[in-house]
Parts: structure tokens; sequence; C-alpha cells
């Protein structure tokens, strides 16, 4: 399975896709199917990672594809 990698802001409530492997670039729903998928431990690992950087601002998670 394959999962994206998206984050809830806290102050609006919008959801964003990270949409690269590399760079933290992240995009509306609309564009979720141009986004990056990654496997269960690489998605767990971003998730992680990044809510310890920014989790002050905004909430991380993961989505399987369907």
């Amino acid at each position: 399975m394959k999962y994206y990698v998206y984050r809830i802001s806290k102050h609006t409530g919008r959801k964003e896709y990270k949409k690269t492997k590399t760079l933290d670039n992240y995009v509306g729903e609309k564009l979720k199917d141009a986004c990056w998928q990654y496997s269960k431990q690489g998605a767990k690992r971003i998730v992680e990672r990044d809510t310890e950087r920014y989790g002050w601002h905004f909430e991380y998670g993961m989505e399987v594809i369907a």
C-alpha cells in the first residue's frame, strides 16, 4: 500500500498534501493525484519529523491510497 502525507492548518483548517519527495511543498486537495506516494514507513517518519518541527502550527497525518 501507498500513502499520502497531509497537514491541516490549526488556524484555517485547510488540508494540504505533500507534493514532492524531497521538498516541503504542499498543495490543496484538487492536486492530490499529482502528489508523491510514500511507503507506510516513509510516511510515518515524515509525519513524526514534521510534527516535531512544525506541530505548533500544523497537524500532520498520513492517508492510505484506495
